[in-house]
């Protein structure tokens, strides 16, 4: 049976996949029947799965009928000697990429990859839309034999123009196979890259490098460019970085959990592994970690409120004593979330106005004992200053007449 078809769909109409489908299963009983798929104008990636067992055929390249003539020929005549033959066993029905695959496959084991290229590029005058010859031609440049050796190789060949023009000649199906091949190569390449950069051997020791991954360009790009699986792996490296900072921090606090870094007396902000570790860790990693910071934000104002004898932040500006050398509020001040680090510095603020007009009226009293208790408690003129002189001396303050007589 020849099964000739110039569009999946065709191959894959209820009548025409009946009738094939009932030639496999007749196939089954009797091997000796032979089913030839024949196709043109299309990929042969869109045959159906159940056909492309078989050798199938191109109507578009030259001397199709000659070679399908001399395989329908050559089962005949096998039949008539009594013997029971494929055509797909035949070395002269070998597709043609097979073909140059072979005789590449010579012309690297001599090293002549430059060849090996030409021969590849000499083909493409009788096939100039063979997808995978493109991509053999994208691989020998990269130094890479063939396919099969693509899952060892490092190189980035997404942007390569040969591997371009491969994509765009192939087939839905094979397209999505080129690129994930092609994907996979670059993210080994980029990790590659990250790991020299370290001087280590296998990427499980990224974790416990002092660089970020978060912030190394190498792990970025292989970050953007894996598929799912790769990801997900990728950004386990990331968390498993993050979680050794964290532990190194948790060590040198002496605490044992999330729960002991809130109440540890040194502020976070300042800590060098905790801050790594927010820069190492993802977007749910890092929310959870500021939120631990925030929390002993939270702590070391309670400690403040506790110190002054106060309820909430707005009565902290009423205190007797610099919020600026409180070190609770200042450690509170550093650890803060940005919505909040305004209002503690307003706070500051506050508190500083006030301590400083208050200092100014206590040393503005006189406390000369030599007029006591007459002029004790006396307050002196606006614009005398925060001497501590007596009013009455004279020696060091110049005391206006007008103010005398008042």
């Amino acid at each position: 049976m020849l099964v000739i078809g110039s569009r999946k769909e065709f191959f894959e109409a209820v009548w025409v996949k009946n009738e094939w489908s009932r030639f496999l299963a007749l196939k089954k009983r009797n091997s000796s029947r032979l089913l030839v798929p024949c196709f043109f104008d299309m990929d042969a990636y869109d045959i159906p799965e159940e056909l492309l067992m078989f050798q199938c055929q191109d109507m578009n390249k030259i001397g199709f009928m000659q070679d399908l003539l001399h395989g329908i020929m050559k089962v005949m005549k096998s039949e008539r000697n009594g013997e029971k033959s494929a055509v797909s066993d035949t070395s002269d029905d070998v597709p043609e990429i097979e073909k140059i695959k072979r005789r590449v496959s010579i012309l690297i084991a001599q090293n002549d990859w430059a060849k090996a290229v030409s021969f590849c590029e000499k083909r493409l005058d009788s096939n100039p839309e063979n997808s995978d010859l493109y991509f053999l031609i994208c691989l020998l440049e990269h130094r890479i034999p063939d396919e099969s050796a693509t899952s060892n190789a490092c190189c980035d060949i997404l942007n390569d123009t040969n591997f371009q023009i491969a994509l765009k000649y192939a087939s839905p199906k094979r397209k999505q196979q080129l690129d994930s091949i092609a994907r996979n190569m670059a993210v080994d390449f980029y990790l590659k890259r990250c790991m020299d950069a370290r001087n280590i051997q296998t990427p499980h020791l990224l974790s416990q490098s002092g660089i970020p991954l978060a912030s190394d360009d190498s792990f970025q790009a292989a970050i953007r460019i894996a598929e799912q699986e790769r990801l997900n792996q990728l950004l386990g490296y990331q968390r498993d970085q993050c979680n050794y900072f964290l532990g190194k921090c948790m060590e040198a606090n002496n605490v044992s959990d999330e729960a002991g870094l809130i109440r540890s007396d040194r502020p976070l902000s300042e800590d060098t592994d905790f801050k790594t570790a927010i820069l190492c860790a993802g977007q749910d990693d890092r929310e959870r970690l500021l939120r631990i910071q925030y929390a002993q934000s939270d702590e070391f104002l309670r400690k403040c409120f506790g110190k002054h004898r106060i309820y909430n932040v707005s009565e902290l500006a009423r205190c007797k004593s610099l919020l600026q050398k409180d070190p609770s509020f200042m450690a509170a001040l550093s650890c803060a979330a940005p919505e909040q680090v305004e209002e503690l510095k307003e706070t500051a603020k506050k508190n500083s106005v006030l301590v400083r007009k208050k200092k100014i009226e206590e040393d503005s009293v006189c406390d000369c004992s030599v007029c006591a208790p007459a002029c004790r408690g006396f307050l002196l003129p606006t614009g005398f200053g925060d001497r501590r002189q007596p009013w009455h001396t004279g020696s060091t303050i110049p005391i206006r007449q007008d103010s005398i007589q008042q």
